[in-house]
């Protein structure tokens, strides 16, 4: 190694002499110009904002734009939505489509519902279109729960209950009952229904399943009920009426009484809204054409921090994930030549943002407890 060094050296040494003399000339040019080395300004060179950065084929910018027309004419974009440059029209109506959808639901605390926009052209299996060959037919919008989140509300329920008996399990009937139309909650009789699924083999408890995974061993069977989930968990986890899927409830009419004349501020609050989400009538329920689980819920309401819930929520995506799933809460889809048929779409949406708001409105204040 040190004889390669030595070998190396001089060789350094000749590189460096060289640099030098290069360096040598260059600041005789400049003083002869009439400029210092250590005065001289070297700049990047500058792309001029009116070149594109991205270079979008003729035939997709006329496809977007093809989009951007049909979405004017069914009045589901202003013209003050779309900004004054732009490159790609579809990115443009993504935006503009979803301002409009804000000024609809307006602002939210625990959810927060998300809206796109696909072109498709195969109607079979609405693959997205590729850039050599740009021909959109439809728009298909799809709307979900980007990252859904545990809202704990045992507390608040319980404390309705305390003030008016029944009005808990009303208001989390009326919760589960319209958040099937406008936006899914995964609630604990939900949590209920799919351990039966999961764990029980369809059965009301565990019972068949432990005795085909133990037999009549006496010991396993107990050791396996510590380590699953068990009805008796579901039964000490949950009062009755939060699992019961016909609970003793209140009518409108009870509620509205509450709403206007209890002597309590938070169980009139939360009558208000609870009869306000029960009134809404909506004409259709999404059904998912697939053969697997639908996992698109907008929120997991739990008892308490770390209940059961949580565990087979967490349980069904698991087991979702290694087959076919839905994780949409709807979706629609419109040829480009029948722009009313979106107008139609618009308007039949309204009751469900306000139920969005609603539901929103009531986990906000279950969750708080007060």
């Amino acid at each position: 190694m040190r004889d390669r060094m030595e070998h190396i050296h001089p060789q350094l040494q000749r590189g460096s002499a060289a640099s030098s003399h290069a360096a040598d000339a260059a600041a005789g040019i400049l003083a002869a110009r009439g400029v210092s080395a250590m005065e001289t300004i070297w700049t990047l060179p500058r792309i001029d904002p009116g070149v594109p950065r991205e270079i979008v084929p003729r035939t997709v910018a006329s496809a977007n734009a093809g989009i951007a027309q049909f979405l004017i004419e069914a009045k589901a974009i202003r013209e003050r939505d779309i900004p004054a440059q732009w490159r790609d029209a579809l990115d443009v109506c993504g935006k503009a489509l979803d301002a409009w959808l804000k000024r609809e639901i307006g602002d939210l605390h625990c959810i927060a519902p998300s809206f796109v926009l696909r072109p498709v052209t195969d109607e079979s299996n609405g693959s997205r279109v590729s850039q050599a060959k740009a021909a959109y037919s439809e728009v298909e919008i799809a709307w979900f729960q980007p990252e859904e989140q545990q809202w704990v509300v045992g507390s608040g329920l319980e404390r309705l209950e305390s003030v008016v008996p029944t009005l808990g399990a009303t208001v989390l009937n009326v919760l589960d009952a319209q958040s099937r139309f406008a936006y899914p909650l995964f609630a604990p009789r939900d949590a209920h229904d799919i351990a039966s699924m999961l764990y029980w083999y369809g059965e009301d408890d565990e019972t068949m399943a432990v005795e085909e995974i133990c037999g009549d061993d006496a010991a396993e069977q107990a050791e396996m009920r510590e380590e699953m989930v068990t009805a008796k968990h579901f039964t000490e986890a949950f009062p009755a009426w939060a699992l019961s899927w016909k609970p003793e409830k209140l009518k409108q009419s009870d509620l509205r009484k509450i709403a206007h004349d209890c002597g309590d501020a938070y169980a009139r609050e939360v009558a208000a809204l609870a009869l306000a989400l029960a009134r809404l009538r909506f004409k259709d329920e999404f059904k998912p054409d697939i053969e697997g689980e639908f996992i698109g819920f907008g929120a997991v309401l739990s008892w308490r921090d770390d209940d059961l819930t949580v565990r087979v929520y967490d349980d069904l995506i698991n087991m979702a994930h290694e087959g076919e799933f839905c994780d949409v809460m709807g979706e629609v889809r419109f040829a480009l030549s029948a722009p009313a048929a979106m107008q139609a779409w618009q308007r039949a949406m309204r009751p469900r943002f306000k139920a969005m708001r609603l539901i929103d409105g009531l986990i906000w204040r279950l969750s708080q407890g007060y």
